[in-house]
């Protein structure tokens, strides 16, 4: 990922088994508002790499649903 040009987007799909929580403090500039849960362990690994990588979580930024 590091020869990758700065300009250019890269997107990642994976199923990445963390939960990376609800709200956003101190993680702004990678995730948004609406993740679901707490975080765990593995969602803090895919919070650290996002971070590192400069890279948003995605799915964090859109309201889920709720299910009836």
């Amino acid at each position: 990922m590091q020869s990758i040009p700065r300009g250019e987007r890269l997107v990642i799909g994976a199923y990445l088994d963390g939960h990376v929580g609800e709200g956003n403090i101190g993680d702004e500039n990678v995730m948004g508002r609406f993740g679901l849960q707490d975080r765990n362990a593995e969602g803090q690994m895919v919070v650290d790499f996002a971070k590192r990588m400069e890279m948003p979580v995605v799915n964090t930024f859109f309201q889920k649903v709720t299910s009836r």
